[in-house]
């Protein structure tokens, strides 16, 4: 069952809004447009895993979407939370078309695309401070008993 919908982002529809508005000529408009593009990207990514959501048992699972979490200390935003009597599963979903290099030596991700390079931060590092973080100890305690893990999710775009 789907307990917190996953809702369209307040920055998109910033953006969007600010796009509708801004003369096609003005100085900053590529760099609006480059963002709501990136930002359009990550929440289609999170949308292509609501699909394959849909097909497990709404009497097993509780679904929330863009949880926000502190652990007194500092606050953790996650893409998707799955709640079962048996685990806690945090999904962490990235939609980044591309060669993709995990680069260990400088935490970072590689994304190559048409000759280009662009660093991203680091998806794994992320994915390990979450499962290190007290987060999962008080997502243990707050929802079951059960065991917590969080995942690194790459939603790949359908043609």
């Amino acid at each position: 069952m789907i307990i917190k919908e996953r809702k369209m982002p307040l920055i998109i529809r910033k953006l969007n809004a600010l796009l509708r508005r801004l003369p096609q000529h003005h100085p900053q408009r590529k760099d609006i447009e480059a963002s709501f593009a990136k930002y359009m990207a990550g929440y289609r990514g999170e949308e292509s895993i609501d699909y394959v959501l849909g097909f497990l048992s709404e009497k097993e699972y509780c679904i929330l979407h863009d949880v926000r979490l502190s652990d007194g200390v500092r606050y953790f935003q996650i893409d998707t939370l799955i709640v079962s009597s048996k685990f806690i599963l945090l999904l962490e979903i990235k939609n980044i078309s591309g060669t993709l290099v995990f680069d260990q030596t400088f935490n970072q991700l590689i994304r190559i695309t048409d000759e280009k390079e662009e660093a991203f931060p680091d998806p794994i590092l992320q994915y390990r401070d979450m499962n290190s973080s007290s987060a999962l100890g008080y997502i243990n305690i707050t929802f079951t008993k059960s065991p917590s893990k969080a995942s690194l999710s790459s939603a790949v775009p359908t043609p």
